[in-house]
């Protein structure tokens, strides 16, 4: 064997002879699963077991990776995720793996370190794919629904708790916080692209189709108003919510929200709500006399109020900007509404452009530029111009020093404009979304405006 881990597990890399191949992979399979049961026979039994449930389920199609030469680097990215819920909380522990979504070795060995953390962590719900965090250097995360960092475990084995791991920053927004259109937007958005080049974890809250009301309720700052079925909540369990003025999973998003649900009478009681099938179901957080209520009032109730918040949103209101149904002044509004309770630092990075058809003159370019001049008055410096940065013949100098990237004459047009060329767009250079080139000059700029603020 030519290589080990540090938690002694041996594996064959590229001194390995073909020859010895197969040994050495048997004695690498034998080395993983005594450190696995050495791991689990100091946990909890009765977790050991509903985790090796899930772990096993999880990797049913998958095989484990034997090596990969990013941990060395402190790149790991977690993705695979094993849902379990303890007190009515949920938590996920986000699995480093490879470029096939297959989880390391050494992030499998972490998983049943969780007890570490947690104690007895509660009841295994499932196993899923988290696409939303990234953390460099860590082999398991560990976090709420919220996106709030619970702990973590990192290469060397060293674990942190809540009170030390609370520096995670949040990205709120919509498919251009996710990296819509990308192969592998876990790795090639502007996200994780960010938190490898700053060397700090981002939870990155990125909705596909999401408008900017509905990421303003994800994110604590709207009320929205429902009725539920049977005019009351019941003493414990779910309950149906219908007839909501704004549906946050009109998108399509499934996930449970924490949420704090106010009864007419003033009433509050904290719960999630989410979306099962096509009904909308809030859930108390614990069991209580049944409270009679008409309607409710619903207000998303993150944990993240203090820490770095990077906005972008507004590109999916446009529709509505133009058919006038909805104003400047309420995208504005929704803005206000979301940062206005955050203690923390804040990046607004506003909206992106689908090229010359959304360029000054427009109705959506029009829309774009209000917006902006609005930021720079409202925001000062903590407006952060992305689009006014990927539009302008800077961005085009960067991507030609840092990926040889030579524009064409479309693009040069584009910049004249004023507009994101198309070289740095996905869709033939028509959609709204950035490619891999344009996702990195994003983050290279946000970096830059980091810098240039003391944020890091």
């Amino acid at each position: 064997m030519t290589g080990t881990t540090p938690n002694g597990i041996r594996y064959p890399d590229g001194a390995s002879k073909a020859k010895n191949l197969g040994a050495e992979l048997q004695q690498m399979a034998e080395d993983i699963d005594e450190f696995i049961d050495e791991q689990f026979d100091g946990a909890n039994p009765a977790f050991a077991q509903r985790a090796g449930a899930a772990v096993d389920a999880a990797l049913a199609t998958r095989q484990i990776v034997t090596h990969d030469d990013r941990l060395a680097a402190g790149e790991g990215r977690p993705a695979l995720a094993i849902p379990f819920e303890k007190g009515g909380r949920r938590y996920r522990n986000a699995l480093e793996v490879d470029d096939h979504g297959r989880p390391t070795e050494y992030a499998l060995g972490r998983h049943a370190a969780a007890e570490a953390l947690y104690g007895e962590l509660g009841k295994v719900i499932g196993v899923e794919t988290r696409r939303d965090v990234h953390a460099p250097g860590k082999v398991a995360l560990f976090v709420y629904d919220t996106g709030e960092v619970a702990g973590s475990i990192s290469i060397d084995g060293t674990t942190t708790f809540a009170e030390s791991d609370t520096t995670a920053d949040v990205a709120r927004g919509d498919s251009t916080t996710y990296g819509a259109d990308l192969a592998n937007p876990t790795v090639d958005g502007w996200c994780p692209v960010l938190s490898r080049m700053a060397n700090r974890p981002i939870v990155g809250w990125g909705r596909s189709g999401a408008r900017a009301e509905e990421i303003t309720f994800m994110g604590g700052g709207l009320w929205i108003t429902g009725a539920p079925a049977g005019g009351s909540i019941p003493a414990a369990g779910a309950v149906t919510i219908t007839g909501l003025d704004v549906d946050p999973w009109r998108a399509g998003v499934t996930a449970p929200v924490p949420v704090l649900a106010l009864t007419p009478a003033g009433v509050s009681i904290p719960g999630t709500l989410e979306r099962i099938g096509d009904t909308r179901v809030f859930t108390r957080q614990t069991p209580g006399a049944v409270v009679p209520a008409a309607s409710l009032q619903f207000r998303g109730n993150p944990r993240d109020k203090h820490r770095l918040l990077y906005v972008g949103m507004g590109i999916n209101n446009e529709p509505l900007i133009e058919a006038g149904t909805q104003t400047i002044a309420d995208v504005q509004g929704w803005y206000e509404d979301l940062t206005r309770g955050h203690t923390g630092p804040l990046v607004i990075w506003g909206l992106l452009d689908r090229g010359i058809s959304e360029a000054p003159g427009t109705v959506r370019g029009d829309f774009i530029a209000a917006m902006e001049t609005w930021f720079a008055a409202e925001y000062g410096d903590a407006w952060c111009p992305v689009r006014q940065y990927l539009a302008s013949s800077a961005a085009i100098a960067d991507a030609g020093a840092f990926a040889s990237y030579a524009p064409t004459q479309a693009d040069l047009d584009h910049v004249a404009a004023g507009v994101v060329p198309p070289g740095f767009r996905t869709g033939g250079g028509t959609s709204v979304h950035l490619n891999e080139l344009g996702n990195w000059l994003q983050a290279w700029f946000i970096l830059h405006h980091l810098i240039e603020r003391g944020l890091i």
